[in-house]
């Protein structure tokens, strides 16, 4: 009963009253117009993983897109490009690596000092540490939320990808640490449950495939971190916790 209580106190804190009901509410519609069966293998699977927190014991070389035959064909092709395209990606892999970033393609932002917690078109930072229903899309004292979504996301890291594969020996190492820092710095700004990146189960899912999609591609440099694994098992946990929400409604949210 004590722990009922105190799990119920939880919820509340975290989520608010009114939103806890709405969850409710949505959970019920989904058990009864059943929109996928638990007894799936796909599933069942996902949530045995999740429930053991058992990413450690994924083999990465087993995941077929990354198999070590797919990789080198990628590798093949981009070393078959025509020069300027060689040229045109390696000033775009070089101004990641020296922090040039253009957000909206409006303002430069400096990737080393970065505060993901910040929206920069509006140079307002939103606080961290509020309940997570407090984190709204349109709040009246921190403007659209979906701008400093757009900054969690990682996309900006894309280029250092092909770029990997055009390069080799000490540039690769600077390549793969620089990603290793960034994330390092990002975990560092938003403490689990705690951000404006931990509000929305579906930027989480967005970020964590962008993570997963970087270790594959760069399995042979860059190195997979206990505090990745961590990462990875609080985002398909929160992901699991909400799935219900994203699944009743209209749009591809249940998708990612």
């Amino acid at each position: 009963m004590l722990n009922n209580i105190k799990t119920i106190k939880y919820l509340i804190n975290n989520y608010g009253f009114f939103n806890l009901l709405k969850k409710g509410f949505i959970y019920y519609k989904r058990k009864n117009i059943q929109v996928f069966q638990k007894t799936s293998s796909s599933y069942a699977g996902s949530l045995k993983l999740i429930k053991k927190n058992n990413f450690s014991n994924i083999e990465w070389n087993n995941i077929e897109f990354f198999e070590n035959e797919h990789i080198n064909k990628i590798a093949k092709n981009l070393s078959s490009l025509p020069a300027n395209d060689k040229i045109l990606i390696t000033e775009i892999g070089e101004k990641v690596l020296s922090n040039e970033y253009r957000f909206f393609s409006k303002i430069s932002i400096n990737i080393d000092s970065i505060n993901f917690n910040k929206d920069y078109l509006e140079n307002i930072i939103w606080e961290k540490g509020m309940k997570l229903s407090k984190y709204s899309q349109f709040d009246k004292k921190y403007g659209d939320i979906k701008r400093v979504f757009e900054i969690n996301r990682f996309q900006y890291l894309d280029a250092l990808i092909p770029y990997f594969y055009l390069t080799e020996g000490k540039k690769r190492k600077e390549i793969t640490d620089y990603i290793a820092s960034f994330f390092d710095q990002w975990m560092h700004q938003n403490p689990y449950l705690k951000s404006v990146a931990w509000s929305c189960s579906q930027e989480i899912s967005i970020r964590s495939i962008k993570l997963i999609f970087f270790f594959g591609f760069l399995k042979h440099g860059l190195i997979f971190k206990k505090s990745y694994v961590d990462y990875l098992f609080k985002a398909a946990k929160k992901v699991y916790e909400d799935i219900e929400y994203a699944v009743v409604q209209r749009n591809n949210h249940s998708i990612t």
